[in-house]
């Protein structure tokens, strides 16, 4: 059963012509090794001398950005665009998973007294000319607290935020969050100006966007180019590169001409059936460490009219995912199988955990004590991304080696967000980012009591356990006290509850003329580099 259905499987990829480009049978699939060597070569560096300075940096993306406001960020877009231009944290993570100084200098932990105390880097100007002081920086993290989309998910054990100094401030929690300084190196931890805010409020932000980033908000012409120009005045010294040029390209086989006829030098790629044919080019992929985890969600709340309500029937399609097969001819190998909401061999993992291995008749098994003897008909929800979208195809196929008869409904980038967190249909495709602090990130999804826009927030099972299991990690003493509770969590929320099914952890690979020097995209992070170090080899 399962070579037949691989085999109709690759056969269903290449007709539906979904991706520009096959693989070449001869090239070997990216072994760890590989992968390593690839990101390391990304950390090399060189020195630009004074004829490699200047220049037009040109970075391809898949899609327009949703938001450009920093505390309404949230699609992979809006990071990749704006966190490695305009905007910047507190503090990064580094490929190790620590929490490492950025605008921030320094933080001291105060569990007795339940607060953290912030010690900015001093000199740090926003792009119109203002000092980020520990005033400002309290002011902008109060914003996020108010407004932030994810504040409920990352900010509810804040209780208040104060400048203690010219360039230091404190938070004070309502009870201990061990995950706080891993929220302010994402996202939530965003600098902006106080000034800019206040003269032109959100409409006035999302127009023109003022932080601290090495290169400053000039244009944009939506759906089809931004341009970013140098900041003089960035805290770490004056960038290289001239300006930042960033192309929306959503056609892969234009993407591709541009990489290869040298038009651009950098590319956000989500079609991985083009790393191969990129690589073999001339181009790098910095792969980074897996950023992305695809979840199969499952719509467990809605009794009267949907079949997952109950949970063997959410236990059966788990069961009936040739994980393996995705991998090889989806992912081409950029993509490992996971049972659970961590990589195999992440400190978080829990191998006491089962999950669900491909069964076919194990399927059929359930579905019949379920009542579902001869299938039923259902929907899945996926973004309109193209390796998203083969995902689910193939998954659609699957599915129906089991009588489960379900459409495929694409949606834009708006109309997505808008059902996440709550969809009237079976099933909810969504590519989550997959932090290394695990911690951090499951806060963020599947406690109780969260608000705003969260993964499934209607949607999915969030019993008592698992909310306590979660509490405990946030609130843990020390690093081991919370990867245990997580690993707890992890067997509840799949095992126990079947809430989702994790698919597979996914490498986000950044592809890059081999021109470019010292950039940092996604030695790490793809929404964390050095651009203002980046130079173009002439």
């Amino acid at each position: 059963m399962k070579k037949r259905f691989v085999s109709f499987l690759l056969v269903l990829t290449l007709a539906m012509g979904l991706c520009a480009c096959g693989n070449n049978a001869d090239q070997a699939k990216p072994a760890e090794d590989t992968q390593k060597e690839e990101t390391q070569d990304s950390k090399e560096e060189t020195s630009a001398d004074e004829s490699q300075k200047g220049g037009d940096l040109v970075i391809i993306d898949t899609a327009e950005v949703t938001h450009t406001v920093w505390y309404n960020l949230q699609s992979y877009n809006d990071k990749f665009q704006y966190m490695l231009t305009v905007y910047e944290t507190l503090f990064r993570v580094d490929d190790a998973g620590n929490v490492v100084p950025w605008l921030a200098k320094s933080y001291e932990a105060d569990q007795e007294n339940l607060k953290y105390t912030v010690t900015l880097n001093e000199g740090v100007k926003f792009h119109d000319g203002t000092e980020l002081t520990g005033e400002v920086a309290a002011w902008c993290l109060g914003v996020y607290k108010e407004k932030g989309i994810k504040s409920g998910a990352f900010f509810s054990n804040i209780e208040s935020i104060e400048s203690t100094g010219d360039y230091t401030f404190e938070i004070k929690l309502s009870q201990w969050d061990a995950t706080i300084p891993y929220s302010l190196a994402r996202e939530c931890g965003i600098m902006t100006s106080q000034k800019a805010y206040e003269e032109g409020g959100e409409e006035g932000c999302e127009a023109k966007p003022v932080g601290t980033g090495p290169f400053a908000f000039e244009s944009m012409s939506r759906d089809t180019e931004k341009v970013f120009a140098r900041f003089d005045d960035y805290w770490q010294g004056a960038p290289y590169l001239d300006s930042v040029t960033v192309k929306i390209y959503s056609d892969s086989l234009v993407a591709q001409a541009a990489m290869q006829n040298d038009d651009a030098q950098m590319m956000y790629c989500t079609d991985y059936k083009l790393v191969d044919e990129l690589k073999a080019s001339g181009c790098t992929a910095a792969l980074g460490v897996p950023s992305q985890i695809a979840l199969l969600c499952f719509n467990c709340l809605d009794e009267e009219n949907n079949p997952f309500y109950d949970v063997k029937v959410r236990q059966a399609v788990s069961y009936a995912i040739d994980k393996e097969a995705l991998v090889d001819s989806i992912y081409s190998g950029y993509a490992s199988v996971t049972n659970q909401f961590a990589p195999d061999g992440s400190v978080f993992y829990n191998t006491e955990t089962k999950g669900y291995e491909y069964d076919v008749e194990k399927a059929k098994e359930l579905l019949k004590e379920a009542g579902y003897e001869n299938g039923f008909k259902t929907t899945c929800i996926v973004r309109n991304d193209i390796m998203q979208v083969n995902c689910v195809t193939a998954i659609q196929a699957m599915l129906a080696e089991i009588g489960i008869e379900m459409e495929v409904d694409v949606q834009d980038t708006g109309d997505f967000s808008q059902n996440l967190t709550k969809w009237s249909t079976g099933m909810f495709f969504h590519t989550s980012s997959l932090p290394v602090d695990v911690t951090n990130q499951m806060s963020s999804m599947f406690r109780q009591g969260l608000s705003g826009i969260v993964l499934g927030l209607d949607s999915l099972l969030r019993p008592d356990e698992l909310d306590a299991a979660i509490a405990d990690a946030v609130g843990a003493k020390t690093p081991e006290e919370a990867q245990a509770s997580i690993r707890e969590a992890q067997t509840i929320l799949i095992d126990d509850i079947c809430d989702l099914n994790p698919v597979v952890t996914v490498y986000q690979p950044i592809i890059k003329s081999e021109k470019l020097h010292d950039d940092g995209v996604n030695d790490a992070e793809y929404s964390a580099g050095t651009l203002y170090k980046a130079w173009i080899e002439e």
